[in-house]
């Protein structure tokens, strides 16, 4: 146990791994209830918080102690979301409220004007794209199509793991294992559903309402802070990857479902592999374009 606490790949991925599965099995056992969900997601991601930066000071002084605050407060609109029905512009408020907090150092410095306006691009494209595929995941249809309740996980887990190594790439290594470390919690909660898929026809829905804010809002995060704070992040790719998300949901949430094979066990993988063109295309630019955090 202290060999995977001292290896910084390991903590990374195998506790987060491990809550993701149980994520999963959450989801199987209460039916993807909006509220467990909710809470269950909520302290996941304040888990992954805790796991790689422990309890942070209260007031917070520096940027990576805010995030844990900015992740509980995402904690607290996802039960919120879940217990009433409430307008998702909600999540659009607290992404730029995260901008304003996160990038506070940086506000009052006009030569940061662009720096600025690229995190708040960041921060609405990401929502925008969470409530296009949720929008999409409860559209009425005769036959809901296997891949439904794994697209907006999936369209997610590419989003942090873009990040991520966008992250790395542009020396911000804190971030990308904080943006690894959810997508990890993300890719055990998928493999519980294709479980489910294999075993009853049908996946399970791991981000009703409300538990999709809180993950959509640890990723939103940590994308603003690696914008905002990292030495040498790739712009460029952080565009692709941002605007390419959301490109993707407005095309795809219409096309997808006729433009992949009537095989059930096939359809959640080819969905995945279009949902992730943006994240593949962002991470081939941010490695060619930044350094080598092994350099």
């Amino acid at each position: 146990m202290n060999a995977i606490f001292a290896n910084p790949v390991a903590l990374t991925v195998l506790p987060p791994l491990a809550a993701g599965l149980l994520l999963g099995l959450l989801a199987w056992v209460t039916s993807g209830n909006r509220v467990t969900m909710a809470i269950g997601w909520s302290l996941g991601v304040l888990f992954v918080y805790w796991l790689l930066e422990g309890v942070p000071p209260l007031p917070p002084i520096a940027a990576k102690q805010k995030l844990g605050y900015v992740f509980a407060l995402g904690g607290f609109e996802a039960l919120v979301c879940a217990a009433m029905p409430w307008n998702r512009v909600a999540l659009l408020i607290l992404a730029l409220l995260a901008v304003v907090w996160l990038g506070w150092s940086k506000l009052g410095d006009l030569a940061n004007a662009e720096l600025i306006m690229l995190a708040v691009l960041v921060a609405l494209w990401l929502p925008s794209t969470t409530l296009i595929w949720q929008r999409a995941m409860q559209s009425d249809s005769a036959e809901p199509q296997s891949e439904r309740p794994f697209i907006l996980p999936a369209a997610l887990l590419t989003i942090a793991i873009g990040g991520s190594i966008i992250s790395a790439s542009g020396l911000f290594l804190g971030m990308a294992q904080m943006l690894g470390a959810i997508a990890a919690m993300l890719g055990g909660a998928l493999l519980v559903s294709y479980a489910a898929l294999l075993v009853r026809a049908r996946g399970l829905y791991l981000l009703p309402d409300g538990a999709d804010v809180a993950v959509s809002a640890a990723i939103l995060a940590g994308l603003v802070m690696t914008t905002l704070l990292a030495p040498s992040a790739s712009q460029a790719a952080l565009v692709v990857l941002s605007l390419g998300a959301i490109l993707v949901a407005v095309v795809a949430a219409q096309r997808l479902p006729s433009a992949l094979p009537d095989i059930p066990v096939l359809r959640p993988i080819l969905a995945g592999a279009i949902i992730a063109i943006p994240a593949i295309a962002s991470s081939l630019i941010a490695v060619l374009t930044g350094t080598s955090p092994f350099a």
